[in-house]
């Protein structure tokens, strides 16, 4: 009977160290891990940020983009010679053989001493500095609009041959348009009857 205390104490013993190692295990890995933790949210805080190919310059094997310049028509050093042109071409100054409105993409332009269509004047650049941000596209509509209703047609050329004159507006509108220079405003005159215009209405 004397046996049975002792061996009790025994098991006891070894249930209390099997329970109480793992314990300790679990402890342990709680620290390390929580210190581990602990270290990585310190170095990303302190870390600087890596590099990326987009701020360091064109990454190797790639060609490097050149910068866009900006080329700005000579406006009023036309009119233009004879032939096809773009609409942002033009300079002012052109008498054309057909008219199908003020934002056609190209224009055949004739010498003015014989019979036109319409004509292009009072050409000028909204705005010359290649680093200018874009205004919009109303206020690119209403600089133009107000540099044909600011026209007297009093000024042109024996305007009392024709009663039915009519002015319109043409531009470029877009940001993209802006960037490479088609900051033109000008004025297409041409009469609303569709009959051609005799001779040059401005000097």
């Amino acid at each position: 009977m004397t046996e049975r205390p002792h061996l009790l104490r025994s098991r006891w013993f070894i249930v209390t160290a099997v329970g109480v190692l793992p314990a300790l295990a679990v402890g342990y890995w709680l620290s390390v891990s929580e210190a581990n933790q602990n270290q990585s949210v310190e170095d990303v805080a302190t870390a600087e940020p890596p590099i990326s190919e987009a701020t360091t310059g064109t990454p190797p094997g790639e060609a490097s983009t050149p910068p866009v310049v900006v080329d700005f028509p000579a406006v009023g050093s036309g009119p233009r010679p004879a032939g096809s042109w773009s609409w942002e071409e033009l300079l002012g100054g052109e008498c054309l053989t057909s008219f199908d409105g003020p934002f056609a993409a190209e224009f055949e332009v004739v010498g003015c001493e014989q019979p036109h269509q319409a004509e292009f004047h009072r050409a000028q650049l909204l705005n010359d500095d290649p680093d200018a941000d874009y205004p919009g596209d109303q206020f690119v509509r209403d600089q133009a609009s107000g540099l044909c209703e600011q026209w007297d047609l009093a000024d042109l050329r024996e305007p009392e041959r024709y009663d039915d004159l009519v002015v319109v507006p043409s531009y470029s509108i877009g940001q993209t348009q802006w960037e490479k220079g088609q900051r033109v405003a000008g004025c297409f005159i041409y009469r609303e009857s569709g009959e051609l215009l005799d001779d040059q209405l401005v000097d």
